[in-house]
């Protein structure tokens, strides 16, 4: 495994996401929740309606028929300069944050900020599952081998030929520590276009459900646990040839 480090300068992280799943108020979306939205929208300017959408297939003997029903759920923010995305819906909360990422504290405090008016308005009950999600890009050097590079890498018997062209693993892992269970998928990205190096998307996903109320400050402090685990699942994953190229 490669050894763990602080910080890295050049981060491969495509995107991260943090994620609150609720048991809803009742009454679907309302004036209060889209003064949520409003509230947001000098950061946040490109807004989405989301909805859900159900239909019915009718046949009878001498017809077909088709209905079909839109519920609002929430809204999607969107601030594409800042490569920020958030979700203001009924069943929960998710903020993404594209590359550059910036910094674990900047990442979690804009989480924070954003979480408090959406609280306010949507008035969930009780926060049921808490996520954290880091999407990795391990660029792979000409000719690189895949056992130089990850500490887990998909097994081929001897008598197969030794060219991947892709491949996909992926385990759900338990810590006892954190009371969290985790995601790990390992993927092939096929390089598309010229002078586009193929590259490895190590996806890790971090969970935990339970029952916290909204107001819950020890969410937050889950979180950095959450983080804490994803950090130590990273570096595990990787050789320390890969990590060198992010230093």
């Amino acid at each position: 495994m490669a050894t763990p480090r602080d910080h890295l300068n050049r981060a491969p992280i495509v995107e991260a996401l943090l994620d609150l799943r609720v048991r809803p108020a009742e009454g679907g979306t309302t004036p209060r929740t889209k003064s949520a939205v409003e509230a947001l929208r000098p950061d946040y300017p490109e807004v989405q309606e989301i909805s859900k959408i159900e239909g019915q297939l009718l046949i009878d003997a001498k017809s077909v028929a088709t209905t079909h029903a839109s519920t609002p759920l929430g809204w999607q923010l969107k601030n594409a300069a800042a490569g920020r995305v958030v979700r203001l819906a009924q069943d929960g909360f998710t903020f993404s944050q594209l590359r550059p990422y910036p910094s674990w504290n900047v990442f979690l405090a804009e989480a924070r900020r954003l979480w408090n008016p959406y609280a306010s308005a949507f008035a969930p009950h009780e926060v049921s599952r808490l996520g954290l999600r880091y999407i990795n890009r391990i660029a792979l050097p000409a000719n690189a081998s895949l056992e130089d590079w990850l500490e887990a890498p998909p097994p081929i018997p001897p008598q197969v030929p030794r060219t991947v062209q892709r491949f996909l693993t992926q385990v759900v892992v338990y810590d006892e520590g954190s009371s969290a269970s985790a995601t790990i998928t390992q993927a092939m990205e096929q390089a598309q276009g010229a002078g586009v190096t193929p590259a490895v998307l190590l996806d890790i996903d971090v969970f935990r459900h339970g029952t916290w109320d909204p107001t819950d400050q020890q969410i937050w402090e889950t979180f950095g646990k959450f983080r804490g685990l994803k950090n130590r699942m990273f570096y595990a994953s990787l050789k320390e040839a890969a990590i060198k190229e992010y230093e």
